[in-house]
């Protein structure tokens, strides 16, 4: 399960995090490059360290998963629209990360989960050709799914 730690204004993921570890799953975090914008997932355990990125956000020094190796991906946003496509912090990490959904080839695609407050659902966010819909969206109301689009042109 890819996760994060939130920042901000960002709904929280720590209960869930715990939950799933009490469970025996596998919780991930984003690792920022040092160099470029494709994120790797930093795997939790008893062995690695917490340290603070570049731009102050706790990281964790675990063994690396690439996007394509995790099952489910909850994603922070700033706007979700109706269709299921994100607005994020602006960095473009998570659009770097998941580019690869949109190419040619069938790639190993994990559930894309949106985590948002209700008042961060609005009608229509700018999408670009490289932007991913998201398979759900995660409020303080519920769960919602959405209709999987052909890929932006």
């Amino acid at each position: 399960m890819g996760a994060y730690v939130a920042t901000g204004s960002e709904l929280g993921l720590d209960a869930l995090m715990e939950r799933a570890l009490a469970h025996g799953c596998r919780v991930a975090l984003p690792a920022l490059p040092l160099r470029g914008r494709k994120m790797l997932f930093s795997v939790l355990d008893a062995r690695g360290r917490w340290y603070h990125n570049r731009y102050g956000i706790p990281e964790f020094d675990g063994a690396n998963w690439r996007a394509r190796d995790l099952e489910i991906l909850f994603v922070p946003l700033l706007a979700v629209d109706e269709q299921g496509y994100r607005m994020g912090q602006g960095g473009g990490f998570y659009d770097t990360t998941l580019a690869y959904l949109n190419g040619f080839r069938r790639w190993r695609r994990p559930l894309l989960v949106g985590v948002a407050f209700d008042c961060q659902r609005v009608a229509a966010v700018p999408k670009e050709a490289w932007d991913v819909q998201l398979d759900y969206l995660l409020t303080e109301s519920g769960l919602i799914r959405y209709r999987r689009l052909a890929a932006p042109a």
